[in-house]
């Protein structure tokens, strides 16, 4: 097992060489096994498997990369392993060391409610991670794959090569959104096989605005016109609307108090509006 060291990069393919004191036919290595993947700071298991004639015996076993030595064993000697430090290593084969970010994904813009017909309005942000982690957005447990609802950003570089990934979301609300009264958001980060976490909010539906109503009553017109009775003078016209109401109206909206109960009957009011017209 070889610890990994604090390098933050793609290790390119490593050799790996066998030397011994006999006849290099009695030779064969079999398989050189790496990971594809591994976190910064971690361990890694590296397997080399050889095959020897019966007469022969191992001299030493070194590992390379880029000619560099950085791990021997020798068999005969006191101290029979031997790692020498090598910024960068761990190998054999193509291994990709992850820095991956301190903290799960962070979700900025959401509301505690929506109404139905709202619209939802998110971000997901991947801190200081190489490579930028992979974001994906769920509303309840659904995968979004429409593109006109996700919005990439690109990753955004940081010092020591770092990259923070960010992923938008953006939708009208439905009736089918909310389960219960409850709809449910999260980000997933993902970084190959070895870094894996996620972020959820739940959001409520919000109660429908009641529309402002007006209060039934009746309503009676009463429109006259006609000429005074006589000869001479001038015309006169008279205009007469006389309006009754039942019940007078109340305009009720969703954040006024509710009005009191009437204590009794009261008579309709009346109104009647006269107008002169003299030529």
């Amino acid at each position: 097992m070889t610890l990994l060291p604090s390098w933050r990069l793609r290790l390119p393919l490593c050799s790996l060489f066998i030397l011994f004191g006999s006849v290099a036919a009695v030779l064969e290595l079999l398989t050189v096994k790496v990971p594809a993947y591994a976190i910064r700071g971690g361990s890694a298991k590296l397997y080399c498997s050889y095959k020897l004639d019966d007469d022969a015996s191992l001299y030493s076993l070194k590992w390379y990369k880029d000619d560099h030595q950085f791990y021997q064993y020798i068999p005969g000697n006191i101290i029979s392993k031997n790692t020498f430090f090598l910024p960068g290593v761990d190998v054999n084969g193509n291994l990709t060391v992850i820095d991956p970010p301190d903290s799960a994904p962070v979700l900025e813009g959401a509301q505690a409610a929506y109404h139905v017909g709202e619209q939802v309005s998110l971000n997901c942000t991947s801190l200081s991670s190489r490579p930028a982690a992979t974001l994906a957005w769920y509303v309840n447990d659904q995968l979004v794959t429409e593109s006109h609802r996700l919005r990439k950003y690109g990753a955004l570089q940081e010092g020591g090569g770092l990259q923070t990934a960010v992923l938008g979301l953006s939708f009208t609300t439905s009736p089918q959104h909310f389960q219960r009264g409850v709809m449910r958001l999260k980000c997933v980060a993902r970084i190959a096989t070895v870094y894996f976490q996620s972020q959820e909010t739940s959001v409520a539906e919000a109660e429908a605005r009641p529309p402002h109503t007006i209060a039934e009553g009746r309503r009676h017109f009463l429109l006259g016109c006609g000429r005074p009775a006589g000869g001479g003078g001038p015309d006169v016209l008279l205009l007469g609307l006389a309006l009754s109401l039942a019940s007078p109206p109340h305009l009720r909206a969703s954040d006024s108090p509710p009005l009191p109960p009437p204590q009794q009957q009261q008579q309709s009011p009346h109104s009647f509006l006269f107008l002169l017209f003299v030529n």
